[in-house]
């Protein structure tokens, strides 16, 4: 990918392009402008290295952001035809509600999203599923952080708890690596449409956090099989250095202490316990628990079932990220704990 650096570099630049215009915007037109923008600049990326799979899950990839975008489009105009008008702060209730669906969608969330996310993730390489569940997430949580009313708070809190127990149990037949982290993403999902409702500080903090942990897992898994496919059968000739920073990545994002996946939890919970809808938490900390047994599977699967064909031919450069991203969620965490 980075042989052709300035024509990916205008592709990320069109994303983020996109990214920022539907965070600014104050209406649903520009807002849909730019995640169409957003889209544009990520399906070269999905299909760049022209492989069959990449071509598989950049049609996925289209058709189901397609859906959402009519979802949305035809919310806006529903808004448009009630309150003569495009504002987001001034869309009718059951507007919202086909919008909220449209977003929904485009992020990958349960009951009628989630199926696309192990799918697509499966067939792209590693940079690319690094953007799929870190910036691509952005404006459709911001979106829907700014239309979220008591009449939609019923409707997210199914979506989070349904995320929650598909993205633990999904992950649980998996083998692959890149399916055991899509489904990782509908769970973190649950987490982040929960701090939707909850508080703004809180979405503001889990949403920082989870990006920050999944570019260095990401990072970490990249490092240690460049170019194979990782799997609970076989890790890849990994050495135990690689091994063990792949495995302080992966309990981060499981959320387990001291590490700093495990701060934005304790912010989401303490900010829910005093809202009516603490009822929620019961499902999200059981799809946690179900999530945490397939990185530990994971884990232990890249420890003891290491190949004994010896350590790839990784640069030092990329062995050095690795070791930044092991020291970065140990020392993170314990640092937040303490302030």
């Amino acid at each position: 990918m980075f042989s052709a650096f300035p024509y990916v570099l205008l592709f990320v630049c069109t994303m983020f392009f996109g990214t920022l215009l539907s965070v600014t915007s104050s209406h649903w037109l520009m807002a849909w402008v730019g995640l169409e923008v957003n889209l544009m600049g990520f399906l070269p990326l999905l299909v760049y290295h022209g492989t069959l799979l990449e071509s598989e899950s950049g049609v996925k990839y289209f058709i189901v952001q397609s859906l959402g975008s009519i979802f949305l489009l035809g919310g806006s105009l529903w808004a448009f035809d009630i309150a003569l008008g495009l504002k987001i702060s001034e869309s009718p209730k059951f507007a919202v509600l086909v919008i909220m669906a449209g977003l929904l969608i485009k992020l990958g969330a349960a009951p009628i999203g989630h199926f696309w996310v192990p799918s697509v993730l499966v067939g792209l390489s590693w940079a690319t599923g690094m953007l799929l569940v870190t910036l691509q997430k952005v404006a459709p949580i911001f979106l829907m952080s700014v239309v979220v009313s008591s009449i939609t708070s019923g409707f997210l809190v199914t979506a989070a708890m349904l995320c929650a127990l598909i993205g633990g149990l999904g992950g649980m037949n998996q083998t692959q690596i890149r399916a055991l982290l899509a489904y990782s993403s509908v769970n973190h999902l649950s987490w982040i449409l929960l701090s939707v409702l909850v508080s703004e500080k809180a979405l503001i903090v889990y949403l920082s956090i989870y990006i920050l942990i999944n570019i260095l897992t990401f990072l970490a898994v990249w490092n240690s099989n460049i170019k194979g496919s990782l799997s609970l059968g076989n890790p890849g000739a990994m050495t135990k250095e690689d091994s063990f920073f792949l495995l302080i990545s992966l309990l981060s994002l499981a959320g387990l202490p001291p590490l700093l996946g495990f701060l934005p939890k304790v912010v989401v919970i303490s900010f829910t316990v005093s809202t009516n809808v603490w009822f929620s938490l019961f499902p999200l900390i059981l799809g946690s628990l179900f999530s945490l047994f397939y990185y530990l599977s994971l884990s232990y699967s890249c420890f003891i079932g290491r190949s004994a064909g010896g350590a790839p031919n990784i640069s030092e450069s990329f062995s050095k990220v690795s070791c930044l991203c092991a020291l970065f969620n140990m020392v993170g965490g314990a640092a937040l704990f303490v302030l």
